[in-house]
């Protein structure tokens, strides 16, 4: 490629990618504003509760695993091999930490919970959407960074501004039906991701691996 050829595509990529932050956050900003004044004092602190465990697990099922396989999509590229059966080991190994490290959150949650006055009702209905929402968000991550890795970078910020939209009309369709609960501001988010994977995976990547493991 020539050099004003690339200096062309790098701000082309640049551009898309600067708009595409902007809108996601700005998304996700509005959403946000919207739940804390939205939902009453106790279920925004559930919520405030829920989503911090949510932050926690995260995080905890990733521990390096989507860096490993950006070293390991380098590393068939280049001995030509393929790439799907590592995509889903990443996913099986995410899936496990999750399933480790609930165990340790949820236990606390229950415990400042309970010590907060939450009823054992709320506390446990949202810790059922909590975890579906973080299992969706590691599968839905995942088929992102495969979309990424193979330069199909307009498609996954699509998949990820449409997930955010969706986030954003949950949080108003629960304002027009005066419903401001914790579990559901949580469903909106795993909502939100359900849709970001579905989208994502109907791109799939150049070493045609579908991207829930089917």
């Amino acid at each position: 490629m020539k050099p004003w050829a690339r200096i062309r595509h790098l701000s082309r990529l640049f551009s898309e990618y600067a708009v595409a932050q902007a809108v996601i956050q700005l998304l996700g900003v509005l959403a946000g504003l919207w739940l804390v004044n939205l939902l009453p004092l106790g279920e925004y602190a559930l919520y405030t509760l829920a989503l911090s465990i949510f932050t926690f697990l995260s995080v905890f099922s990733d521990l390096g695993v989507s860096s490993a396989l950006l070293y390991f999509r380098r590393e068939t590229r280049i001995a030509h091999t393929a790439f799907a059966p590592y995509v889903r080991a990443a996913l099986t190994l995410r899936h496990g930490l999750l399933i480790i490290g609930a165990g340790a959150a949820l236990a606390f949650m229950f415990a400042v919970g309970t010590d907060g006055g939450f009823r054992t009702f709320d506390l446990s209905l949202i810790v059922g959407v909590l975890i579906a929402a973080v299992w969706i968000q590691i599968s839905a991550s995942t088929a992102l960074l495969q979309l990424r890795l193979e330069g199909v970078y307009r498609e996954s910020y699509l998949a990820e501004m449409l997930g955010n939209a969706l986030r954003l009309l949950g949080v108003g369709l629960m304002w027009l039906a005066s419903v401001p609960l914790a579990w559901l501001a949580m469903l909106t988010g795993a909502a939100g991701s359900l849709i970001t994977g579905i989208i994502a995976d109907r791109y799939p990547p150049k070493f045609a691996y579908d991207a829930l493991g089917n």
